[in-house]
C-alpha cells in the first residue's frame, strides 16, 4: 500500500459511481489498505462487497475471494467487468473449457478479483495451481476471505479457520 492513503471517495465515485460510503465501509477499507487485521460483519445489503472490491481495484495484483454464493459472485463479476475492473470466477457452473480458460489466465498472472467457490478452491487442479499464484492476500498487506453472512478480512490467515485448517497453513507455508 502507498504510504499515503489514496483518495477513497474519488475512487468510489470513479470506479463504482457511488457518492459516499455507507456506515463503517470507509473505516474497514482504510484498515484493509493499511494491512491491519479486520473482521467485518455486516447485515445483508450493508455493502460488505465494496469493502474488498475497492481495495482490490485500487491495488494491483490478484485478490482472491472465497465465497459459496455462486449467483452473487456471478452478478458481482459481471458488474465489476462492466465497470472496467478485471474480475473472474471459478465455480461449478463453468463448463470445462471455461474453467480451463480461467485457470490459464491465472497461470499467466491474472491481475484482478478472482471469486472462487469452496468446492473449486479445494479441487485438485486449483490446489496444484496455488503455489504458483501470488494473490495480494498472501504476499502483501492484505489477505481476504469472504464467507456467507459476513466478510472476513484477515491480514494473517492461520490454520484455525472453520472452513479447513489445512488450506490456510498450506497457503501460509509457500
Amino acid at each position: 500500500m502507498p504510504e499515503e492513503m489514496p483518495d477513497l471517495r474519488e475512487h468510489l465515485q470513479n470506479l463504482f459511481g457511488l457518492d459516499d460510503f455507507r456506515v463503517a465501509q470507509r473505516e474497514v477499507i482504510e484498515d484493509v489498505l493499511r494491512g491491519r487485521d479486520v473482521m467485518c460483519v455486516m447485515p445483508t445489503g450493508a455493502g460488505k462487497s465494496l469493502c474488498y472490491q475497492l481495495p482490490a481495484a485500487i491495488d494491483e495484483g490478484l485478490t482472491l475471494v472465497v465465497s459459496p454464493l455462486i449467483s452473487l459472485m456471478e452478478d458481482q463479476v459481471q458488474q465489476l467487468r462492466d465497470g472496467g475492473i478485471r474480475a473472474a470466477y471459478l465455480n461449478s457452473t463453468l463448463t470445462g473449457g471455461l474453467r480451463r480458460q480461467v485457470m490459464e489466465e491465472l497461470e499467466q498472472g491474472f491481475d484482478g478479483l478472482l471469486y472462487v467457490a469452496p468446492e473449486r478452491f479445494f479441487a485438485a487442479d486449483f490446489q496444484e495451481l496455488m503455489p504458483r499464484l501470488r494473490p495480494k492476500f498472501l504476499r502483501s498487506t492484505r489477505r481476504i476471505a469472504s464467507a456467507s453472512g459476513g466478510t472476513i478480512f484477515v491480514r494473517n490467515i492461520r490454520g484455525s479457520e472453520k472452513c479447513g485448517k489445512n488450506w490456510a497453513s498450506r497457503l501460509a507455508s509457500r
